[in-house]
């Protein structure tokens, strides 16, 4: 009754409308949009609240289920809630002229939700996943059929991981943008070397390490990937990551960590070095020609 309350009031409005529209009518779809908010966005809300500022949220009404779901705006829906007192109604656009098709919707609404401006919270790549998995953008369907294969999963939170999640969404998607079989030889070596049942096995400076051998050494792969197996099963993520700061104090943990995979790769495969470390920097090495 009440969704249909604030329907009827629309009576006259054709592409969009603005009214205030009850919490208990607010939704979202979990399938491209998360209901998760990092303390630090959310804090920035709450405590920047300000009514003179605040923006509309936009949202789509669903008939089927007499509900309207946010497109743009949950963030302040929740922080509105820890406001005092709590608000009982938030400012809305409410778009009308939506798909009436089910799917069609759906895709419409994750399109607004990925596509549209945000400068006061920008989406993290891992926020978007879902809304570009319905838009079937190539690198995150790639990436979601090799999460099915190789059963890592993702992770919101800093620091240390537990075994078969990702150090980083964002690196590995990475990985998914430069195709399947870059994909394969990383994720090969190290569920092959056991680190999908270590924890921290995933972290990015091992993904990075390894992606970048696969486009140094390409012509080298199948060599390099049945050797790095057998190295990565006799050494720990942190134990790696130890040795390639040592020898390199000067670079970054990522960079010194792909430098020492190399130098692994130079020595025990007579490859020719591609890189060298000059101070705090890393230089290719010219290669001569035949």
């Amino acid at each position: 009754m009440l969704f249909d309350t604030v329907i009827n009031s629309l009576k006259g409005s054709k592409f969009r409308a603005l009214c205030d529209i009850p919490i208990t009518l607010l939704d979202i779809d979990t399938s491209y949009q998360t209901g998760y908010r990092t303390g630090r966005r959310l804090g920035k809300l709450i405590q920047g609240w300000n009514e003179a500022k605040l923006e509309p949220i936009t949202i789509v009404p669903h008939y089927d289920e007499h509900k309207f779901y946010i497109v743009n705006g949950f963030g302040r829906v929740i922080a509105s809630q820890f406001q005092s007192p709590k608000y009982k109604y938030l400012s809305s656009i409410i778009l009308l002229e939506v798909p009436k098709d089910i799917e069609e919707r759906r895709k419409y609404e994750a399109d607004l939700f990925a596509y549209q401006d945000r400068e006061t919270s920008k989406l993290t790549h891992l926020q978007l996943h879902g809304a570009k998995l319905i838009l079937r953008i190539e690198e995150v369907r790639l990436l979601e059929k090799m999460r099915k294969k190789y059963m890592f999963s993702y992770s919101n939170t800093r620091g240390s991981k537990e075994r078969g999640v990702l150090g980083s969404y964002t690196e590995t998607l990475a990985l998914a943008k430069i195709g399947e079989s870059c994909f394969k030889f990383v994720f090969d070596i190290l569920t092959k070397a056991g680190y999908d049942r270590q924890r921290n096995g995933y972290l990015t400076y091992l993904m990075r390490s390894l992606k970048d051998m696969w486009k140094l050494y390409e012509d080298d792969n199948g060599e390099m990937k049945k050797f790095l197996i057998r190295y990565l099963r006799q050494n720990t993520p942190l134990g790696i990551k130890a040795k390639s700061v040592t020898k390199y104090p000067l670079l970054d943990s990522r960079t010194a960590c792909s430098m020492y995979m190399e130098d692994i790769l130079v020595r025990n495969l007579d490859l020719q070095p591609r890189r060298e470390s000059k101070g705090n920097k890393v230089v290719f090495i010219q290669q001569d020609v035949v």
